[in-house]
């Protein structure tokens, strides 16, 4: 009766055998500045500090301008595992901060928050934005949008502005101090409407001449058609 007792006294304890997440080192990463046209990594070590078995179930980014690898996914007691995170080229611009959540069998800690952070410096900085929306273009009537555009490196050269996606759409290109000196650059954007068009969606692509093998600025355009919205 005794020995069946202790049998019994001892049940509740073992329930509690589980795998334990833990970050080994850092949980959180500062590229500090960087050219946005390279790649960063971050590699993070995770190890089962519990007394069972742990299973990774998966590893959530919360954008796409990261790719994320995990080295293993079941942990026996100790062992360990490894989370790489890679900010991908051109994908971001300006200071950011990413988070990683890694998804695991551990029940007191089933979300383990990873970071990476840093400043992506562009090789050409958008003013105001590299967006523009208006919600009411009126008919017939040409709107015009004047973006600056300036390399953060004085060997940037930039080509001809291309118009995609919309027929409506007209941007030049002008370098405010000549072609052998260019500090900043003036974009010129036109939105041309008509009655047969009830929207505008498009995009305008400056190219990088020099350095080469460089993603193009993006400048995305876009508005409805009609009469100015009465106050």
């Amino acid at each position: 009766m005794r020995k069946t007792s202790l049998i019994l006294f001892a049940l509740p304890f073992l329930s509690y055998a589980v795998g334990k997440i833990e970050v080994v080192g850092v949980d959180s990463v500062d590229f500090g500045k960087y050219p946005a046209y390279e790649p960063r990594k971050a590699t993070f070590l995770l190890r089962n500090a519990g007394d069972m078995p742990l299973q990774i179930i998966q590893v959530r980014k919360t954008c796409g301008c990261a790719a994320v690898t995990c080295g293993k996914t079941h942990l026996q007691v100790a062992e360990t595992a490894s989370i790489e995170v890679v900010i991908l080229p051109d994908a971001l611009s300006g200071r950011y901060r990413k988070n990683i959540f890694v998804e695991s069998s551990d029940p007191v800690n089933p979300f383990l928050r990873l970071n990476v952070s840093g400043e992506a410096i562009p090789l050409v900085t958008v003013h105001p934005d590299t967006s523009f929306y208006l919600d009411s273009i009126p008919t017939n009537t040409p709107v015009a949008k004047t973006f600056t555009l300036t390399p953060t490196d004085p060997a940037v050269r930039l080509g001809t502005p291309v118009v995609e996606g919309c027929d409506r759409i007209r941007a030049v290109l002008v370098p405010e101090q000549g072609p052998s000196n260019n500090s900043s650059y003036t974009l010129d954007v036109l939105l041309m409407s008509s009655p047969e068009t009830k929207e505008i969606h498009g995009s305008v692509s400056v190219p990088i001449l020099n350095p080469t093998n460089r993603q193009p600025v993006k400048i995305g355009i876009s508005g409805k058609i009609g009469d100015e919205k009465k106050r």
